[in-house]
């Protein structure tokens, strides 16, 4: 498996057994809590670059959020996983934990990709962007060489 899936990010949770890492920035904000479903919120410890950051004990599928101090809720940016919506709890994700069924795919040549950056609520949500999916399909194989 490629170190990319086990890095951690420098933001976001990262699940590690016995301790998950979770970081948010948020530099205008002076209290950020860490919400974790059917438990209580816990303060998340604020540094002098407006980092936020808690290390606790939970398992991978856990839902969680970050409560703002307006009491705002709002999912993790940096989410690998969304319970349902982008405006729904996030969901920790163990890297490690997926078998990989193709180990050996090294993905698309470079020279054979197109990146094309969206942003789910212009598109509807999730289901709006699964229909454009092929719409969005063919603009790739329109581009020039």
């Amino acid at each position: 498996m490629s170190d990319a899936f086990v890095r951690p990010l420098p933001l976001g949770a990262t699940y590690k057994a016995g301790g998950t890492t979770f970081r948010l920035w948020a530099p205008a904000l002076d209290d950020v809590e860490l919400e974790i479903r059917d438990d209580d919120p816990r303060k998340m410890e604020r540094d002098e670059e407006g980092w936020f950051a808690l290390t606790v004990d939970v398992p991978a599928g856990a839902r969680y959020r970050y409560r703002l101090p307006d009491g705002l809720a709002v999912p993790d940016p940096a989410s690998r996983f969304q319970d349902g919506d982008v405006h729904g709890w996030s969901v920790l994700v163990d890297p490690l934990g997926y078998r990989w069924l193709a180990g050996d795919w090294a993905g698309r040549p470079w020279r054979e990709a197109v990146l094309y950056e969206l942003h789910v609520g212009c598109f509807g949500g999730f289901r709006g962007v699964a229909a454009a999916l092929p719409r969005l399909k063919d603009i790739g194989s329109r581009r020039s060489s």
